[in-house]
């Protein structure tokens, strides 16, 4: 099990620039809303993390803050957020492994006002895992 933290630097959301108590759209003008954010709390469970297929699962959560109301005029400029994903990461040499996987990200304000829009992105991703360290001989 692997501590997995987060920074989101930028963060951009398109979001309907009217919308009723519920976040539903009063108009097809989009509007840019820019943000930042911070997930400190984390794990990854890998298995089999000896072998060159090596299955994961992760969970991460924080916090997003955004420059305007997210998701709905009526609700709040802070948000949480929630990051569960499954993927298989495999060995290419002793230093890089590539990374495949699934995962849900959800936001919303938790209530935070009476208004509580969220929402859930799907995602699939993929990426190169760069191993640290001096190299182990075999």
């Amino acid at each position: 099990m692997d501590y997995v933290g987060e920074v989101l630097p930028v963060v951009i959301l398109v979001q309907p620039a009217k919308t009723d108590l519920f976040g539903d759209p009063l108009t097809t003008a989009k509007r840019v809303v820019l943000g930042v954010g911070i997930t400190p709390i984390g794990l990854r469970m890998m298995w089999r993390s000896d072998k060159s297929f090596k299955p994961y699962f992760i969970m991460k959560g924080g916090m997003l803050g955004f420059t305007r109301k997210a998701l709905s005029n009526y609700a709040s400029y802070q948000n949480f957020s929630l990051q569960i994903g499954l993927g298989m990461q495999i060995k290419l040499t002793d230093r890089y492994d590539t990374r495949v996987g699934y995962s849900d990200f959800h936001f919303s304000n938790a209530f935070m006002t009476p208004n509580n829009p969220g929402l859930d992105v799907m995602s699939h991703n993929a990426g190169i895992a760069y191993h640290l360290g001096k190299r182990v001989a075999r």
